[in-house]
């Protein structure tokens, strides 16, 4: 009797993880088929009644030179980017390689435009097998870029709002609403941050009494606990200003390349633009890729369409030409350099071979 009882415990142990996996894959779909119709919905947005036919012909008039220099202008924000993450991975290790901190970004860089989400979880293995330190401080790290993202992304739209000559809540409606959401959010994310740096014993404590299960709320101590490391790594005034430094370099440098691509499609020739004008469209754009669409696919294209057309009166077909030569290039650039990087490290580290790529093919299989 007793042996009955303990099976029927273990059956009913065994359907509630079963379910639990159903629940979560159910989950998983769910998210996906969210994400692919909310591209469908922007992609249809933007592109409705639209002469495709005239757009091709303006990305077909491409200048190559200025194609070069967008291109390069990318790669220097990016490289950028790489530094101000060493930057705040000094207190996990000091003297990180600019290199192995440059592929492991575009690498996953390369990752996030085939599997999103997945980026992120290829660079800290990446960096942490290169550089042998942990891959959930590194990951930390990583969660700690999103936020700086997030908060000078949020910057760049009030100091565009300020700076355009015009009244741009006009000519945009939901941009001031956007700014309102994104201000209190940005608040709330540091306040909820910095209060928890000062209860991160207690949080501790607490994970440990859920003990392995907990579902939900397990997996948001997780996340909190990987925020406060990463905050935590980012200390001293010498790392806090060249974290300001850098991020202002790669605000720069996003808003030129922005600015380049006017003048891949001779758009300067059309009206005056200047480098303001690439400031506002980069800053506008930003919203479009933080939109849960796959890559920033039709969320990018429909806002920074809008953006030009509403802003500074360009025509429908010239705006989505920019939208797609730029988002189209960029895409490419971050494959193409992902792979490059990929078969050089390929060469010289075994991990590329066998337990990091072998596993996503485990996994997508």
């Amino acid at each position: 009797m007793p042996s009955s009882r303990w099976s029927g415990r273990r059956e009913l142990k065994r359907l509630t993880s079963a379910e639990k996996k159903q629940h979560h894959s159910g989950r998983k779909i769910a998210g996906v088929a969210f994400s692919v119709l909310l591209t469908i919905g922007f992609i249809w947005l933007a592109f409705r009644g639209a002469d495709l036919g005239r757009m091709w012909e303006s990305i077909a008039m491409s200048h190559p030179g200025w194609i070069a220099a967008f291109i390069a202008s990318s790669l220097i924000s990016h490289y950028l980017r790489a530094l101000r993450w060493g930057v705040i991975l000094n207190t996990i290790k000091q003297g990180t390689k600019p290199f192995h901190l440059f592929s492991s970004l575009m690498i996953g860089y390369g990752v996030n435009n085939v599997v999103p989400r997945l980026g992120e979880v290829t660079r800290a293995v990446s960096l942490g097998e290169l550089e042998n330190v942990s891959r959930t401080s590194v990951l930390g790290t990583i969660v700690i870029e999103r936020v700086l993202d997030i908060i000078f992304f949020g910057l760049s739209v009030i100091i565009a709002a300020t700076l355009y000559t015009g009244d741009i809540y006009q000519s945009v409606p939901w941009l001031h609403m956007t700014i309102i959401i994104g201000s209190v959010s940005i608040g709330i994310i540091i306040g909820g941050i910095i209060t928890a740096i000062f209860f991160t014993g207690s949080i501790k404590q607490y994970q440990v009494e859920l003990g392995p299960g907990g579902g939900f709320r397990r997996r948001f101590i997780e996340v909190l606990l990987k925020l406060i490391e990463g905050f935590s790594s980012l200390k001293g005034i010498r790392n806090y200003v060249l974290t300001l430094i850098y991020s202002a370099g790669i605000m720069f440098f996003y808003a030129l390349t922005s600015y380049l691509g006017l003048l891949v499609l001779d758009m300067d020739l059309i009206l005056t633009v200047d480098y303001l004008t690439g400031w506002v469209i980069m800053s506008i754009s930003s919203i479009g890729i933080m939109i849960p669409t796959p890559g920033g696919f039709g969320s990018y294209h429909a806002i920074t369409k809008a953006a030009l057309v509403e802003l500074y009166g360009f025509n429908a077909e010239i705006s989505l030409a920019y939208a797609t030569m730029t988002h189209a290039t960029a895409f490419l650039l971050q494959i193409s350099t992902a792979v490059f990087f990929f078969m050089i490290l390929r060469r010289k580290y075994s991990f590329f071979n066998s337990r990091l790529f072998r596993g996503f093919s485990n996994d997508e299989q």
